[in-house]
């Protein structure tokens, strides 16, 4: 991305918030704040039209040095910064840098002067955390996150917040029980994750993020879980479906969710050529919990044909990071 947008996005951001004196609706935070509908905005143009995370990064440090005088823009500015890095590969480094400026912006927003804004702040650093904590397979601390930020969205009206935080704490739970191994658990999980993903379909009908989350983001996880659970579903095709129709309109970075259902739904239906589908994905570059999923479906139909010395390879080549569920899902297959 050209640095000459960056900047410009940057100082339209910071033009916004010097003269900005609305504040979130005390009965929905994620409307009123024009500066955060702005900011919004950005977002869904730098990460999600042109899947540039790091350009996202570099427009929040560019905002942090124009509104340092205005606490609430700094940790807005701050936010977007952890939000573009949270998406790009994790390393050990980057992971220890979250983790320090999460503790970071804890106190940020603890010092702000209470009001709307603050709530507004509060509820989306307890999301991003959330996402974060995911991303390093803490599901725990990810559903626990979630389930913060659900409590705040919910305690000032945002019905859309509440739905999407609440969905993703039960999809966490999830797959905190896969990787822990509690069986039991795991069909009052999914019906858990079914009961909040059919709030979130019904809170978010007609908001700006219904293709994203109850169109795309939302089915693809339905459709993420029932694969890992090896389990079929009467809404499979309807899921498939909303996927693969919702991704045109989401740019560039949802091309690899894409991908990986198309090849899901591709194997679920004995296609021919699902096994290279599969394998593009699980050898290629992708996210690890996606290259993973990809992986395993290979293991499950390695060892429906009793190639086990097949399946012992592919699980030993599966990434670990974000993924422990599913290579703990995976291992337990080779018992």
């Amino acid at each position: 991305m050209d640095m000459d947008l960056v900047t410009t996005l940057a100082s339209l951001l910071a033009s916004r918030a010097l003269v900005d004196k609305t504040n979130p609706e005390p009965v929905n935070l994620r409307n009123g704040w024009r500066t955060d509908a702005l900011m919004q905005d950005v977002d869904a143009f730098v990460v999600i039209s042109l899947n540039n995370p790091a350009a996202y990064a570099q427009v929040g440090r560019l905002l942090l040095e124009k509104v340092r005088g205005l606490p609430e823009m700094t940790v807005m500015a701050a936010l977007a910064i952890f939000r573009g890095e949270r998406l790009l590969p994790m390393n050990p480094a980057r992971e220890q840098m979250l983790v320090t400026m999460s503790e970071e912006l804890e106190r940020e927003v603890l010092a702000l002067a209470d009001g709307a804004r603050k709530e507004r702040c509060k509820s989306l650093l307890s999301y991003h955390k959330g996402v974060f904590f995911d991303t390093v397979g803490r599901f725990d601390l990810a559903a626990q996150m979630q389930k913060k930020s659900e409590q705040e969205a919910l305690g000032f009206g945002d019905q859309v917040g509440a739905a999407i935080a609440g969905f993703l704490q039960s999809f966490y739970q999830l797959k905190y029980g896969l990787r822990e191994g509690g069986q039991k658990e795991l069909e009052s999980d999914f019906l858990a994750m079914e009961l909040t993903f059919d709030r979130l379909s019904k809170n978010l009908q007609g908001s700006a993020l219904q293709t994203q989350w109850a169109e795309a983001n939302a089915p693809c996880h339905m459709i993420d879980a029932l694969v890992w659970i090896d389990q079929t579903h009467p809404k499979w095709d309807e899921w498939v479906q909303s996927v693969l129709t919702a991704a045109p309109k989401l740019g560039i970075a949802f091309a690899p969710g894409e991908q990986l259902v198309r090849a899901m739904a591709m194997d679920r239906r004995n296609d021919p050529q699902s096994g290279d589908a599969l394998r593009a994905i699980g050898l290629g570059t992708d996210a690890n919990d996606r290259r993973a999923t990809a992986l395993l479906m290979l293991v499950r139909r390695a060892l429906k044909e009793g190639r086990l010395k097949d399946a012992h390879s592919l699980v030993a080549s599966m990434p670990i990071e974000g993924a422990q569920h599913i290579v703990a899902i995976a291992q337990r297959l080779l018992v």
